[in-house]
């Protein structure tokens, strides 16, 4: 696990050449001094294996050379015993050793040999990382962390495989395909064997009759029956044996067999493609290095504050996050200390928010710099013949510094609406405190809504994502009304839905825009966009009151909703939005 500039193998050569021959310059043994290089570094480093190895043959070359034997075999000894001391003592008691031989002259040891072990304490010291590299825990664990996390994405994306290939080729059902193979087989057996052109339509559609056959009991109803057209030139039975084919679809089930199966292939290829997102996303985010996270709680230690709780719950470099625990500490008193702590580790702009406390502790998060804060209103109002409204909203600030809005309309109106909506909004809920990226959350929350308990109902969504730190408003509509960002110069930007109601279609879209203080979002159900008559005198509406509070904004687009002539039967509901400079 150790890579070295200079190998085993050099050094024992290097012995060698040493140990054959007496090598001295100015009454300076290097022989000596290489020994004590070596010693000190593979001791400090805890190789005892190659100290041992080194100590057996430094018996050798002094045994052969004409330096005493006694004297230098003891110093090497000396040497390395104190090395083998943890940290900086082996230097303090070196120092100490070489002091006192000097001052008390008790060990006996020679000037010339106090100043060549204290040359080469220093040498190996300052020269020791440049000549002799070994992993420390940081890389080692850094290496071991990013081989798991690689080895995970490898797995994931094999299984995501795995499943689409199993999708494609074992989802049929034993049931399935023996009543399949007995529809085709009543078809040959009652239409082709006593065909007059049998010999010609075999030879010409040779390993293909099965396909044939299976597409007209699967089309019968319909114009194009794929392979099966191939027939309409020469068949002279092809009327019948449609009509054959529909009865026998019919008596054995197989459309409603077929039904399924295809419902389960889209499920299985919509985990696959939850899977392979998931994948994606996590090999392309870099994260903060494993030594900065670790200098930094050491820092915020070196600080004197009471920390008792320190938890890198996410790392990545534009969304990491950080959660901290202090025993008697206030927000306002550590926060803008934290902060500069935290950027000057991380090399990272950071923010500390405020979490929550008790009595003896208090909890903050470090997020990404928050440059834009948020204030938001909203309103929503029933159908008039109902007293409760089917639209459900949620507006969250997550942990970190992204910022999520809703609007689920659910279809109809009423008790059964809201259920829908309502359902569809607790599962956002659940996938957002799983800490994924948004558009594998989209993903994963449209194709569970896909999926068969879920075939006989399903929403429009409105899904806005606002990150704080790098100022973008990520839109995922599907189905929804139409979105407004009321720019602060006036400028306004519409956002249109392309895609069908959530659950409908197997792939979301997203669409981001730039934000900045002073920027206001509207986001409204269908109930409050189909009251608007002309659409130029909503937009001019919204610009003339942008003035107010974003919570006066919202009653007052739902005022105007309700008051037009056209009045919509169905429920409304809005959020306003408006971006503002950071407390």
């Amino acid at each position: 696990s150790r890579k070295k500039f200079l190998l085993i193998e050099s050094y024992l050569a290097l012995i060698v050449i040493f140990g054959s021959n007496s090598v001295s310059y100015k009454n300076i043994d290097l022989s000596f001094m290489l020994s004590l290089f070596y010693i000190m570094t593979f001791i400090k480093n805890k190789q005892m294996n190659e100290s041992i190895i080194l100590l057996v043959f430094l018996y050798f070359i002094f045994g052969s050379s004409a330096i005493s034997l006694q004297n230098e075999l003891l110093y090497i000894y000396l040497i390395a015993a104190i090395y083998m001391l943890p940290g900086l003592s082996n230097l303090i008691v070196l120092s100490l050793v070489m002091v006192l031989s000097l001052v008390l002259k008790q060990l006996k040891i020679e000037p010339i040999v106090i100043t060549q072990i204290t040359f080469m304490a220093i040498f190996t010291e300052v020269f020791k990382p440049i000549l002799i590299y070994t992993f420390t825990d940081e890389e080692l664990y850094k290496k071991i962390y990013e081989t798991q996390i690689q080895r995970v994405n490898n797995d994931v994306g094999k299984y995501a495989s795995f499943l689409d290939n199993f999708s494609k080729k074992h989802v049929e059902s034993k049931e399935y395909k023996l009543r399949l193979s007995q529809g085709v087989n009543t078809l040959i057996n009652n239409y082709c064997n006593s065909c007059y052109k049998k010999n010609e339509c075999f030879k010409m559609n040779k390993g293909k009759l099965f396909y044939i056959h299976k597409d007209l009991l699967l089309y019968s109803k319909k114009d194009d029956l794929n392979e099966a057209s191939v027939l309409t030139n020469y068949c002279p039975t092809l009327v019948e044996m449609r009509k054959s084919a529909l009865l026998i679809n019919q008596n054995l089930k197989i459309s409603d067999e077929y039904k399924k199966k295809n419902s389960l292939v889209s499920e299985i290829k919509g985990i696959t493609s939850i899977l392979n997102q998931y994948t994606i996303s996590n090999s392309l985010i870099e994260e903060i290095e494993y030594n900065k996270i670790k200098s930094l709680q050491q820092k915020i230690k070196d600080t004197g504050l009471s920390l008792c709780y320190f938890n890198p719950k996410s790392i990545f470099k534009n969304d990491y996050l950080i959660e901290l625990g202090f025993r008697y500490e206030s927000f306002s008193k550590v926060r803008k200390q934290l902060e500069k702590i935290a950027s000057e580790e991380l090399s990272i702009p950071t923010t500390l928010l405020y979490k929550e406390s008790n009595l003896i502790k208090s909890y903050f998060n470090l997020v990404p710099k928050i440059n834009c804060d948020i204030t938001y209103g909203y309103a929503k109002h029933a159908e008039e013949t109902n007293s409760v409204c089917g639209d459900n909203f949620l507006i969250k600030k997550l942990n970190d510094s992204r910022m999520v809005s809703v609007i689920c309309d659910g279809m109809g109106k009423g008790v059964y609406a809201n259920s829908q909506s309502s359902d569809l909004i607790n599962m956002i809920k659940e996938i957002l405190d799983l800490e994924l990226t948004t558009s594998v959350a989209i993903q994963t929350i449209n194709t569970l809504y896909n999926m068969e308990d879920y075939l006989e109902k399903y929403s429009t969504l409105d899904y806005l994502e606002i990150n704080r730190s790098t100022k973008k408003a990520s839109f995922y509509k599907m189905g929804s009304a139409s979105s407004y960002i009321i720019k602060e110069s006036g400028k306004l930007i519409k956002v249109e839905n392309e895609s069908l109601p959530f659950g409908l279609e197997e792939m979301t879209s997203e669409k981001e825009y730039d934000i900045e203080c002073g920027d206001i979002i509207i986001m409204s159900s269908d109930g409050v966009i189909d009251n608007v008559i002309e659409e130029k005198d909503f937009e001019k509406y919204i610009k003339q009151i942008k003035h107010l509070t974003s919570q006066k904004m919202a009653y007052e687009i739902m005022s105007y909703a309700m008051k037009t002539n056209l009045k919509a039967s169905d429920d409304k509901c809005v959020i306003v939005l408006k971006i503002e400079n950071p407390s």
